[in-house]
């Protein structure tokens, strides 16, 4: 049970509307009668926007903030009784008190329900000792996107030892994958030297290892590494913001869903985020 997400990825319009339509807008035609050639600037702009001014990215270290406070009152509440909505509902507090605008998912889920991954939240209480796995997809203040994953247990309870040995392998996958990102590694690299998802969670593995985030998740798209042979090419550039996946389950067990921001710089990456791991 694969994972998936929509990401803008450069794929032409094929929904009739614009200029790939078969019926052109009159100004389209217009410049085709004298000799200028059209074409789709999906691509152009994707390619664009992956790389972020100084400006964006103070921008984003502000969104992420106000995300993080609302990361901060989900954990304050995660407490036995408490629904998957009414947790979700703090990181809505945080964001439109800041003046941010909405989130684009409802990706908060507990125990049972973070199995297979992918179901919103709903009005089912949280249990002691569940875990709790979330994805916050919150467009912020000034329409900046704060793309960041955590899981831990409701009640502040030790974790079992499977929900450790899950952790601990999300963990693994996020700091490997984070120290091989600089500028100028190519995908294809990338690719090579990821950390390779365990057999028994395979089935239940996301789909991307990384993605890039602006005013939402944008381009590049970097597949996980079993399912990269339909991956587009291209590297990672200086001031491009990625955002680092994993997701590890297995039959039968809860999901742990993490994932952190990062800056790429010729030298590496600068973590965004300072909400912490468990």
């Amino acid at each position: 049970m694969l994972a998936t997400k929509s990401i803008g990825s450069c794929r032409p319009d094929t929904s009739g509307i614009g200029i790939l339509s078969p019926e052109l807008p009159e100004g389209v035609m217009a410049l085709q009668q004298r000799g200028l050639e059209i074409v789709e600037g999906g691509q152009i702009t994707e390619r664009a926007r992956s790389i972020k001014s100084a400006d964006e990215i103070e921008l984003m270290r502000w969104t992420i903030r106000v995300c993080e406070a609302g990361m901060a009152r989900i954990y304050d509440h995660s407490v036995p009784g408490v629904t998957e909505q009414e947790l979700w509902a703090h990181l809505h507090f945080e964001n439109a008190r800041s003046g941010g605008d909405w989130l684009e998912t409802k990706l908060l889920t507990c125990g049972p329900n973070t199995n297979p991954w992918y179901r919103e939240c709903s009005d089912r209480p949280c249990e002691e000792g569940e875990m709790i796995s979330l994805d916050t997809d919150m467009i912020g203040p000034y329409g900046y996107c704060a793309d960041l994953s955590r899981s831990g247990t409701c009640g502040y309870t030790p974790m079992t030892n499977k929900q450790q040995e899950i952790y601990s392998a999300a963990v693994e996958q996020i700091d490997h994958n984070m120290a091989l990102i600089k500028d100028g590694v190519s995908f294809a690299e990338f690719n090579d030297k990821s950390w390779n998802i365990p057999e028994r969670f395979l089935p239940y593995r996301y789909s991307l290892a990384t993605h890039g985030v602006g005013m939402a998740d944008e381009w590049p798209v970097v597949l996980l590494h079993p399912d990269f042979a339909n991956n587009h090419g291209g590297r990672f550039e200086a001031n491009m913001v990625i955002c680092v996946e994993s997701l590890i389950a297995e039959k039968g067990s809860e999901s742990v869903k993490l994932e952190t921001q990062v800056l790429v710089t010729e030298t590496g990456v600068e973590r965004l985020d300072s909400f912490p791991w468990e």
